[in-house]
């Protein structure tokens, strides 16, 4: 038994708060696509988009910070559940909110689940570690289940139970979920944080050296969430200015459902295959989604294709998001992740809302989904340079210490 006295039993039930957590904090960005037309008429019209995502950002950036800091410091099982109860309250006034600061407000506390969601799973990863497990693939996984589930059903009841105007029934059932999910993550013990990457930094010589190599390995991961969860935001947030409301939401709602599918394939295939690989064909399997969905735009109709349209988000849908638990894994067989390090992974998945603010500057789609594909192409690229040379450059002059 590990030195914590906590079994892999534990780990199950933690995995299990951790999935609800996630569906309740972390999917709720979902209704930024879902009822997207009512929370810009809620803020008074189309000019005030910019302003929300901009906003939306920010409490998703900021979320994440506070969460990095706070897991170094203090009990983080507190902090997850806060932001959960903090979640319930502004989901449940939201549909009664107007104007478009309230409805800033209002995004920046829905995404402040977000962002602390994100970095959540670098907690989870502790408490694998105290339940003896290294791979710890599978657990993320059913964490990031939760997210994938959560998003399928916001589609879901936004189809079901929603107008263009009014989305208090959605509204409410998220509101009970996040409170649900507080009261059981607050009810389990929160795990260690562990010291050695702070350790080391603090060490002269070598040790630091080695800390602070590991630390900048980590930031080119936060470029690789960056561009996993903006390119997913993207496809989430903005089909509503291209297909109108209700093409919009069947079209997402088959993105959530391949989604959730992709998920359940790849959790047990992470303990068969190394993170790097299934990190580096997800990558490419979206970039191919990007470039059938750049050419839905290139057709000779001047409206997207559907064909393309729909195979290109069937291709994101069952690889993209599910990228980010990978590289949670991937980035946790390379170096230690501490609180600090595990923000810095979240903190560019909380730069979503930002980069799906900038993507809808863009007048050209065709160019926007092109860029999109390239990044995603890029980002494997950088996964196979960390893996093949990663190691031995995080091990140069390593002594033990």
């Amino acid at each position: 038994m590990p030195a914590s006295g906590r079994t892999r039993r534990f780990l199950t039930v933690a995995s299990a708060a951790h999935f609800v957590l996630n569906m309740g904090i972390v999917a709720q960005a979902g209704f930024l696509g879902a009822v997207h037309t009512a929370l810009i008429e809620q803020a008074g019209g189309g000019a005030a988009e910019s302003l929300m995502l901009v906003a939306a950002g920010l409490g998703d950036v900021l979320g994440n910070l506070l969460a990095g800091w706070w897991m170094d410091r203090w009990p983080c099982h507190r902090l997850f559940a806060a932001s959960a109860f903090v979640s319930a309250a502004n989901l449940a006034v939201m549909p009664h909110l107007t104007g478009v600061w309230s409805m800033a407000l209002a995004s920046f506390l829905l995404m402040q689940g977000s962002g602390i969601g994100d970095c959540s799973f670098g907690a989870l990863i502790w408490v694998a570690r105290e339940c003896g497990v290294n791979n710890d693939g599978m657990y993320t996984g059913m964490k990031n289940l939760g997210t994938c589930l959560g998003m399928v059903l916001i589609m879901v009841l936004a189809l079901c139970t929603t107008t263009p105007r009014d989305y208090r029934v959605l509204a409410y059932a998220w509101s009970a979920l996040c409170a649900v999910a507080g009261v059981w993550i607050a009810s389990l013990p929160s795990p260690t944080a562990p010291k050695e990457a702070a350790a080391a930094r603090a060490a002269p010589g070598a040790p630091s050296a080695i800390a602070w190599r590991e630390t900048l390995v980590v930031c080119l991961g936060g470029a690789l969430s960056a561009a996993v969860v903006g390119v997913f935001i993207i496809a989430f947030t903005l089909p509503a200015t291209w297909i109108g409301t209700h093409a919009s939401q069947r079209l997402l709602l088959a993105l959530a459902c391949v989604n959730l599918v992709g998920q359940f394939v790849v959790s047990p295939v992470m303990d068969k295959f190394p993170p790097a690989v299934v990190h580096v064909a997800l990558l490419l399997i979206s970039a191919l989604g990007c470039a059938l969905v750049c050419a839905a735009f290139l057709d000779a109709s001047g409206r997207p294709s559907p064909t393309l349209m729909w195979s290109g988000y069937m291709l994101i849908g069952s690889a993209l998001l599910t990228n980010f638990s990978v590289l949670f894994s991937f980035m946790s067989s390379l170096v230690n992740l501490s609180g600090a390090r595990s923000s810095i992974l979240g903190l560019g998945a909380a730069t979503n809302p930002l980069i799906g603010a900038a993507a809808a500057t863009i007048p050209l789609p065709a160019v926007m989904w092109a860029g999109c594909a390239l990044l995603l192409v890029a980002s494997a690229g950088v996964v196979v340079v960390l893996a093949v040379y990663g190691p031995a450059w995080l091990q140069k002059d390593k002594k033990e210490f």
